[in-house]
């Protein structure tokens, strides 16, 4: 999964001008009905994650889903926008876990994974039948990550982490 997902650049660094005609996008957001602003993160191979998010400021958006492509930004950070409407840096993080889970052509894998995961209180969002991505508080983090990475040892599926320290984001 990991070469599937890419990278959010640097919010330091100046992010790809152009944005190809791939767009990931987020049918149902967690945060639906807190949502009332649609913005971009430019991924580094010029594809786009649309994500939804809650305006509060002028150029700041609280983020009200869970991201499926982009590392180290979760649900409800706040984060800044650029000019264009599009993902800059992350001003406040809110502390909160996302995780990626792709099942592939291993559907046997999905009830279960999706029920365990509701009973340890995560949040799901779907971005197709394959991919899940999972919130959770920091209170139950160690838990998710625990069932996560036996699923994942166990080859049920295979996860990834939605933190990576190597990768330099905002």
């Amino acid at each position: 999964m990991a070469a599937a997902l890419v990278a959010l650049v640097n919010g330091t660094q100046e992010l790809p001008n152009h944005v190809s005609e791939q767009v990931y996008v987020h049918e149902s957001p967690l945060l639906r009905d807190e949502a009332n602003y649609i913005f971009r993160a430019v991924l580094p191979d010029g594809s786009a994650e649309q994500l939804w998010g809650k305006k509060v400021g002028e150029s700041t958006v609280e983020v009200c889903c869970i991201p499926f492509f982009i590392y180290n930004v979760a649900l409800r950070d706040i984060v800044q926008l650029n000019e264009e409407r599009r993902l800059a840096f992350v001003l406040e993080s809110s502390g909160r876990f996302v995780g990626r889970v792709w099942f592939g052509d291993s559907r046997h894998a999905v009830e279960g994974t999706v029920k365990r995961l509701e009973q340890l209180g995560a949040n799901l969002e779907w971005s197709s039948a394959n991919l899940l991505a999972v919130d959770s508080s920091a209170a139950l983090q160690d838990a998710v990550v625990e069932f996560l990475s036996a699923g994942h040892n166990a080859g049920a599926f295979l996860y990834e982490n939605g933190y990576q320290a190597d990768i330099s984001n905002p």
